[in-house]
């Protein structure tokens, strides 16, 4: 059998990434003549674009297994940070597994342009992953003109490629560089599954088709609204229980950026991941008290886009500081991998990694000792910050859940 690795959010799961499921084991069966199984790396208590996740990890994880059969977490470290240090680390993780075959994520393409879509993604990988003397050249001259390192690096594959604008820019296509890139970087054997994404654009906030955007699903379940017909039976079965409870937002967060803003040192302050002198100017002259959205915008300028000033937030608040293990531009991944759920048939594919791979597959939480400094510095991240989450989730709900250390691996 097949066995097909997704790097995902599924915050929450929903019929979007049913789609790419099914669609990804079309195109398996289609090329191979193989069934094919499903093994996720999913983001766990908070996700990629700096926000606290709607449900808990395991929670998300059970409600997935209506279409996947293994789900691992991606460290919070990884799953907290930048597209590049999020694909680098979830493709690594999935090289050194041993047992992935294909690696499947969306991108944005009418059905037309699929073609070109695809040739600029991996042309533009290419360049990234072995940086070319003019690449390098006229980054460095982008970064010393005061550009972001995006910013730059954009205008840089715009100028000596003639891939269009939009091809690099939107969110699923910036993601799927990153994976091409991380494939390329690391030798990797995984082989590219391009989905063209359906239905609503990633961020729309309206509830419009069958396949609308994880941000209008959350919006909705936000409002009280019913999400009925836009995530599968099963997977909404499993959050039912929460729905008629206050969805956790990142309001929850702003005691945790206060409480570190009045107790931390400025040297600790600027050890904080994604900030720097002027930044941390601008975050001590914050109108506190205030609300997350006031604060956000508040600290957004000009030149320091929405995104990174939500991760800078979310880092302060997780405690998350830049460490000498973990640099830009370069790939890494704790030597664990974190087991959330799994179908009770998929039991031999564990077996199998725990044979084959380089890399411990944890079941029981509370017997995992860490055997080198950049898992000690992650296990002890998710310890740490599923305890903040928890914290959080009770606040918002008065629902207890369990601490990393005692959570239960679930089983369908």
């Amino acid at each position: 059998m097949t066995n097909i690795g997704i790097i995902a959010e599924f915050n929450p799961y929903h019929n979007g990434h049913a789609y790419l499921i099914s669609e990804a084991k079309r195109l398996v069966m289609q090329s191979d003549g193989d069934d094919a199984r499903v093994i996720v790396l999913m983001s766990g208590n908070f996700v990629q674009r700096g926000s606290a996740a709607v449900y808990d990890k395991y929670t998300r994880a059970l409600s997935a297994l209506t279409d996947a059969d293994i789900i691992f977490e991606l460290p919070t470290l990884w799953a907290s940070s930048d597209a590049g240090h999020f694909a680098g680390c979830g493709v690594e993780l999935m090289n050194r597994l041993n047992c992935i075959d294909y690696l499947a994520f969306g991108i944005e393409a009418v059905p037309d342009t699929k073609d070109s879509v695809i040739s600029g993604l991996i042309k533009a990988s290419e360049i990234l992953a072995d940086e070319p003397a003019e690449f390098t050249e006229l980054l460095k001259d982008g970064l010393s003109k005061g550009l972001s390192y995006p910013a730059a690096r954009m205008k840089v594959l715009l100028q000596v490629t003639d891939i269009d604008h939009d091809t690099l820019s939107t969110p699923n296509n910036i993601l799927a560089l990153e994976y091409l890139t991380a494939i390329k970087k690391t030798g990797s054997r995984l082989r590219p599954l391009f989905i063209t994404r359906t239905g609503s654009g990633y961020n729309d906030t309206e509830l419009s088709e069958k396949y609308s955007s994880a941000t209008a699903i959350r919006g909705a379940l936000y409002n009280k609204i019913s999400v009925d017909g836009y995530i599968p039976a099963e997977s909404l079965s499993v959050i039912e229980k929460y729905l008629n409870y206050p969805v956790l937002t990142d309001e929850y967060l702003v005691p945790y950026i206060v409480s570190a803003l009045r107790t931390k040192s400025t040297a600790e302050l600027l050890n904080t991941v994604g900030i720097n002198e002027d930044l941390l100017g601008r975050l001590l002259k914050a109108p506190v008290p205030c609300s997350y959205a006031e604060l956000s915008d508040y600290m957004k300028t000009r030149n320091v886009t929405m995104t990174r000033i939500r991760r800078l937030l979310l880092s302060l608040a997780l405690g998350i500081g830049k460490s000498d293990l973990i640099q830009p531009g370069r790939i890494s991944s704790p030597g664990y991998i974190n087991l959330l759920a799994m179908r009770r048939d998929s039991s031999s594919v564990i077996k199998l990694i725990q044979d084959t791979s380089p890399i411990i597959v944890i079941n029981k939480k509370s017997s995992y000792k860490p055997e080198d400094p950049l898992s000690e510095l992650s296990w002890q991240t998710d310890v740490r910050t599923t305890d903040i989450y928890n914290q959080m989730f009770y606040t918002c709900t008065g629902i207890k859940l369990p601490t990393e250390l005692t959570s239960n691996i679930q089983i369908l």
